[in-house]
């Protein structure tokens, strides 16, 4: 039994080895697929904000635009509203900041001077990314973004642009991802954006300080921690540092949803290694019962009969090991001979006894004297 146990141990441990290295592999590849899906929706990202500059880049450069014909202006944001579905809205402002053509005209009068991304645009000339705000008009939250244009008359203004935060989440939905797969895109303070699943009233809050590393990391990568909803997932992350401007991407997976299958293989493994192993200890226990065991209690129990005097008594092994058979044999051959030889002198004694007897009585009857006759006359 020992020795099955010891031959079981190194498979066991090798085939442990194995589930534990398949389960790293399986590690490291889930960590490098949330870098992919984190990577292929930074990438989206950057498509969307791209298209925006590119958007807002032709308005700046329209004459009815820089000339401050705005009445002209209004009649073309109206008239390319429908060609702009993902946009709350998009505006011209003067110098001052204030909108003086909109593709929602109830907004037109109304100054943005206050605006963050406003102030940045006009200061760098830039395109600008703004961060999490709600219309003021309609209250919706929106991603904002800006870029200044020169009027002809030499003041600079802005064309600005607020992305809908609902069809930011409508754009996830239709991105090829797991089932399982969390999506979280946050603006540069950390103020979430989008989220796959929808979480109601979690849009506009800011992330929990534990995403702070990931948002400020110098390059993408994963890690571990627990989600929005309290699940511990491995994330991959693009950072402010290396992803689309502005954006913070990350998607989770669950760890244990996504090992679940290697897990159970690996428990199969173990009880089926277990179940092998207990029969083959029944199997040798069974054996050694067989082979050892039972000859030799059949060996003791001839030899108590022996002790009892009960000389007819065999071991009569027929079963058992080869070595077993033959010291049965043995002591069957001996216990033999034993009851010959004892059968022997039992029959010398009796016939000694009867000649003694026999003597005894001539000896007895004899009247005057008896005469012995031996070979030598």
């Amino acid at each position: 039994m020992l020795f099955v146990i010891l031959a079981m141990v190194p498979i066991a441990a090798m085939e442990t080895y194995n589930q534990v290295s398949i389960r790293q592999i399986r590690v490291k590849e889930v960590r490098q697929q949330v870098l992919n899906l984190a990577t292929l929706i930074d990438a989206a990202q950057d498509q969307i904000i791209q298209g925006a500059e590119q958007a807002l880049g032709i308005l700046r450069t329209l004459p009815i635009i820089r000339s401050g014909n705005f009445a002209a202006c209004q009649t073309v944001l109206t008239q390319a509203k429908r060609g702009f579905p993902g946009y709350l809205q998009i505006q011209a402002t003067d110098a001052d900041g204030v909108i003086r053509c909109a593709t929602d005209a109830a907004s037109v009068g109304i100054s943005i001077a206050d605006r963050p991304h406003v102030r940045a645009a006009l200061q760098s000339g830039d395109f600008t990314v703004g961060a999490y705000i709600r219309v003021r008009t309609t209250g919706e939250p929106a991603l904002p973004f800006a870029i200044r244009y020169e009027g002809t008359d030499g003041r600079p203004g802005l064309v600005t642009a607020y992305l809908s935060l609902g069809w930011l989440s409508e754009f996830l939905r239709t991105r090829p991802l797991p089932n399982d797969a969390v999506v979280d895109i946050a603006d540069g303070d950390g103020v979430l954006l989008a989220r796959l699943p929808e979480s109601p009233g979690l849009v506009g809050t800011r992330l929990p300080d534990h995403y702070i590393a990931m948002i400020r990391a110098a390059e993408a990568g994963t890690t571990e921690l627990a989600g929005l909803d309290g699940v511990r997932r491995l994330f991959g992350y693009v950072p402010l540092a290396s992803g689309a401007e502005g954006l913070f991407v990350a998607v989770g997976l669950d760890e244990e949803a996504v090992l679940a299958p290697v897990d159970e293989a690996a428990i199969r493994f173990a009880v089926l290694t277990a179940i092998l192993a207990v029969a083959g200890l029944l199997l040798v226990w069974r054996d050694m019962q067989r082979q050892i065991a039972e000859p030799v209690a059949a060996l003791v129990a001839a030899t108590a009969r022996w002790r009892r005097g009960d000389h007819s008594a065999r071991a009569g092994l027929t079963g058992g090991s080869t070595e077993m058979i033959a010291v049965g044999q043995a002591f069957d051959a001996l216990a033999e001979d034993l009851e010959t030889e004892a059968r022997i002198r039992k029959e010398a004694e009796t016939a000694l006894r009867l000649s003694e007897a026999r003597l005894r009585s001539i000896v007895d009857t004899a009247v005057d004297a008896f005469v012995i006759i031996n070979d030598r006359g």
